[in-house]
Order: C-alpha cells, then structure tokens, then sequence
C-alpha cells in the first residue's frame, strides 16, 4: 500500500513535475532525460535478480507515460501502481495455483 503512495511521489511526481516546471522556464524540454533517470532509480530500488533492473526500469519509463499522458495525475499513477503490484504479488499466484 505504502511503496506506490511513496515511489509516485519520489520518482514520479517530485521529478516529472520539476521537468514540466523548468519545460516553461526555459523552453529545454527536460522531460525524457528526467523520466529516463527517473525510471533508471526505480529499476536500481526494485533489483532482486538478474535483468530486474532492465524490467522495473522500462515499467517506470511507463509509469513516467502514464503520468504525463494523464496530466500529471498523482493519483491516478499510484491506483495504476497499485493495481500492477496487486496484480503481480496476488492475482498471478493465484492463477498460476489453478493451473
């Protein structure tokens, strides 16, 4: 419940809000160097085996999508995380029980 209220925050809104931010100010699009380091960050924290780092990383780069596609929604990225992670840690166990 906690880690997608917490890494929306941090490495989703903090960062892709400060893009569009400095975007205005000074007419660099800084929005794909941020995502991409903000992607690569939430890789590196979700790096439990081999190409995890690779995996996590390119679900952040859309994560960091979803977010600019829905106009820079904060809640609507933690219910998409959210719903990955329950999807992920609950519903595949399940289904891979019944088969």
């Amino acid at each position: 419940i906690f880690a997608p209220l917490l890494e929306e925050l941090v490495l989703r809104k903090v960062p892709m809000d400060f893009a569009k931010k400095y975007n205005k100010q000074t007419g660099y699009d800084y929005t794909i160097p941020i995502a991409i380091v903000s992607s690569w960050m939430f890789g590196s924290i979700h790096n439990d085996w081999p190409y995890q780092h690779v995996l996590q990383g390119f679900g952040g780069f859309l994560l960091c999508l979803l977010y600019i596609r829905n106009n820079y929604n904060y809640w609507f990225n933690v219910l998409a995380h959210a719903g990955w992670n329950i999807g992920v840690f609950y519903i595949l166990p399940l289904v891979q029980k019944i088969w």
